[in-house]
């Protein structure tokens, strides 16, 4: 009996102590965008202790012996997390994060125009989270800017219109610029033209910004960087989100996101409609811009497709000509120099003569009431992506695109018998501008792990570009008939593009890895018809490109490595170098050799880069000041150039409440000797010639600085500062003072405040002041000079928005 009891007592002792000795441990499960995960499984490796999460993906795991263990979240594709948790008796909360995206789609399906740190390029990612720092309503390169070495421009002033953006120095026609690697430069001008997608940083999930040659990519040649954007992301969960927002310039926006969530663990569609509306700082330039995106997809583990249709139309009311460099500084004596040089050519009537004198920095030189650009484009893109094995990658894209539209001018005092018309007299007239073009063609590429630290990447792309440029009256002052649907001059281009590349990395040792990319790339460009100014062309020319690349990957320690890279690439002239040159002087193709040797560091807190690079051209093409027989100006090859610098970039979480991100570049960029022409009209036409040695190339600042502080007040509320530097630029390759654009300085303020709403899952409103110091700058202008008794010089500038706010509203249902 005695026995009885000690046994029971055992019993209860053991039973007590397993009672009050279970605990719980309990989060949310989300993946890397902060999106909540249902139906994830949740469970300690070895055990029995397991749980699904909720809707609001909470999780809970009862009745747990505190120890340590092994804590392991899944989720139907996503990679599985495992994290070593100790768990006590007071119990563990611990949220869990799913990396990566729906069956590693952004990965797979970009890969290949992408670059790691292992790859050994220079390059900036920016992540979704960042890009909405940013999205306050201008365009994509505003969202770039603090990017190291970037520069943005816009003829408007307010960054919504035409914008710009160039980087160390190389303007949109070196920048190559894919959309789900699909390209996106024009096929001819080589220019990017982000006006006609406007607010396509809504849709877009990261961006990629490579600086130098970077990695193999479709599309015209990289010689100053390579711009990636991915809008490959799939959201889990159903949205819906609208962003409006309203400011100086009667700047209004409205974009509105709709997504379905994974219907049936496989099916996701996204949908958004945007509309952006200024009247633009400087005069009379209006901006009208919406667009849309459509996005369907099918997802499973090992393959999906997806078919994204997405289209913009700009109308914009143009303001290319800038200010005259007198009138933007108020320069009163200068001002009026400048008019009795150009009365009679630039200024041919009292109303041009007004508008220069009455307006202010802000002047347009345009007065015509509809004076626009009105160009609409539509893109559709269809990509297959399929993981054959464990170790084999299949992806395939069909794309085309399709543009049309045209600017509209007034010409005054035409010669009627130019626009093909008998009338012998000359008249006031309205005509436009035509581009019609079709872009089609297809890439693919795959990948092989050969082992677990070596892999192979090939790939090629096809494509084919058929533009219609045409010109049609629409008005004319004499009183005659004319036919609106005939053409006044008409040519067509037609260029097609073949490309592949093979690209292998590999772990030489535990510390060092090698990465060797290579590239052919075959062109060819026709043009035919006549021109503008009635002049024939013709243009045949084929041109062929191997483009080889080299990098070496050493990593010291988890936290830091070093890379260097020697990258080779070639470019074709653009359309203008063509059809503006003598048909027995077309412009060589340029060649680049880029060096680039790097460090970088990331601690706990903290992260550093420092990038050297030395970018040698042979053959770059330049504005010397020659024109053509009818008064286009010419670019010709110079024999050498090059770009050299140092780029610095750091962030650091200073505290818990306070960050900061910074970058700097110092650089020289130097042309050896190049030749300037300047044409004489003193005593009739003679041509002097100005032998330049060891100048500056135009637009490249020696200086360049970008700083951003965050400063979090509270839950609801943080500031954010932002400053951007750009040391003075020449606007011609003379390295003459007297034609360059002043360094400059900006100042950003934002406001975020995020206030508490039920049912709307997150609200920020954000007050951004632009240009906080008021200060007065110019970022682009253009200058021409000419011989009549003196050297007359002309600078023309383009200055940019004095103070002014923007109000963002986002709300998340």
């Amino acid at each position: 009996m005695k026995g009885l009891k000690c046994l029971f007592a055992l019993l209860f002792l053991i039973i007590y102590s397993t009672m009050t000795g279970q605990t719980t441990i309990s989060g949310k499960v989300t993946n890397s965008n902060g999106e909540k995960i249902e139906f994830a499984s949740v469970f300690l490796i070895n055990t029995q202790y397991a749980a699904i999460s909720d809707y609001n993906g909470q999780y809970e795991i009862s009745d747990v012996i505190p120890g340590k263990y092994d804590l392991k979240v899944t989720y139907l594709g996503y990679e599985p997390t495992i994290i070593p948790v100790e768990v006590l008796e007071t119990g563990l909360n611990i949220d869990l994060v799913l990396n990566g995206s729906i069956y590693r789609l952004d990965e797979i399906e970009i890969l290949a125009n992408r670059v790691a740190d292992q790859d050994a390029f220079t390059y900036k990612q920016v992540d979704e989270e960042e890009l909405a720092e940013f999205n306050n309503g201008q365009d994509m390169p505003y969202a770039l800017r603090f990017t190291p070495s970037a520069v943005v421009t816009s003829d408007a002033g307010t960054g919504i219109g035409y914008t710009g953006l160039r980087i160390r120095g190389s303007d949109a026609t070196r920048v190559n610029v894919t959309i789900n690697g699909v390209p996106l430069n024009d096929a001819e001008s080589q220019g990017v033209f982000w006006v006609n997608l406007p607010d396509f940083l809504s849709s877009t999930e990261s961006i990629q910004v490579q600086r130098g040659v970077g990695s193999s990519t479709p599309g015209g040649g990289a010689f100053g960087g390579s711009i990636s954007l991915s809008t490959m992301g799939a959201s889990v969960n159903p949205y819906a989100s609208v962003i409006t927002g309203i400011g100086d310039f009667n700047s209004k926006r409205l974009s509105v996101k709709l997504g379905s969530g994974l219907i049936g663990d496989h099916y996701n569609v996204d949908a958004r409609y945007s509309r952006i509306q200024s009247d633009g700082y400087i005069d009379r330039a209006s901006a009208d811009l919406n667009s849309f995106y459509l996005s369907a997809s099918r997802i499973s583990e090992n393959n999906s497709l997806r078919l994204m249709v997405f289209s913009g139309h700009e109308v914009t009311y143009q303001s290319w000509w800038g200010a005259p460099e007198a009138k933007v500084k108020g320069d009163a004596s200068g001002l009026l120099t400048h008019y009795y040089n150009n009365l009679g050519s630039i200024y041919q009537n009292s109303a041009d003569s007004l508008n220069l004198f009455v307006g202010d920095r802000r002047y347009n030189y345009y007065l015509y009431e509809n004076q626009v650009d009105d160009y609409g484009q539509t893109h559709v893109q269809l990509h297959s992506n399929n993981r054959l094995s464990d170790k084999v990658l299949l992806n395939g894209s069909l794309f085309y695109v399709r543009g049309k539209g045209f600017f509209e001018e007034f010409k005054i005092q035409e010669d009627l018998i130019d626009y093909g018309l008998s009338d012998p007299s000359t008249a006031d007239l309205v005509r436009r501008r035509w581009l019609d073009n079709h872009y089609y063609g297809l890439s693919f590429n795959g990948t092989y792990e050969i082992s677990d630290d070596t892999k192979l990447l090939w790939g090629g792309h096809a494509s084919r570009y058929d533009g219609d440029h045409y010109g049609r009256l629409v008005e004319v002052s004499a009183p005659i008939e004319i036919d609106k649907g005939r053409n006044y001059y008409f040519n067509k281009g037609d260029k097609a593009e073949h490309s592949l590349f093979m690209k292998y990395t590999s772990s030489l040792t535990d510390k060092l890895s090698l990465m060797a990319d290579a590239q052919y790339r075959n062109v060819n460009y026709e043009v035919a018809g006549d021109d503008n100014d009635g002049v024939t062309l013709e243009v045949d020319d084929g041109l062929s490109f191997f483009n080889p690349k080299l990098g070496l990957y050493y990593q010291w320690d988890p936290t830091q490595h070093t890379y260097a890279s020697y990258a080779v690439a070639n470019k074709e002239p653009n359309r203008s170098d063509y059809v503006d040159s003598p048909v027995a002087a077309f412009p060589r193709p340029e060649r680049l050799y880029d060096l680039e040797l790097g460090h970088r560091i990331e601690k706990s807190g903290w992260g550093a880069e420092i990038t050297a690079y030395h970018m040698r051209y042979t053959d770059q093409l330049i504005l010397t000041g020659a024109l053509n027989d009818v008064g286009s100006p010419l670019r010709s090859n110079v024999d050498k150039s090059h770009r050299m610098g140092i780029e610095l970039n750091v962030g650091s979480q200073i505290t818990k409440r306070l960050s900061l991100a910074a970058n700097a570049t110092f650089s020289t960029n130097k042309i050896s000797e190049f030749t300037e022409l300047i044409y004489d009209y003193t005593t009739g036409f003679d041509v002097r010639e100005i032998i330049h040695e060891d100048t500056d190339i135009a637009f490249s600042p020696n200086q360049m600085m970008g700083l951003q502080l965050d400063y979090i007040i509270n839950r609801w509320v943080d500031f954010e500062y932002r400053y951007k530097f750009v040391g003075e630029q020449f606007l011609d390759n003379t390295s003459n003072p007297n034609r360059a654009l002043e360094a400059y300085g900006v100042h950003d303020l934002l406001i975020n405040v995020s206030p508490v709403i039920p049912k709307i899952n997150n609200t920020r409103i954000t007050i951004e002041v632009r240009n906080l110091l008021n200060g007065l700058y110019s970022s682009n202008g253009y200058t021409y000079s000419y011989i009549f008794g003196d050297l007359i010089t002309e600078n023309f500038l383009y200055p940019q928005a004095e103070r002014n706010v923007m109000v963002t509203l986002r709300l998340n249902l």
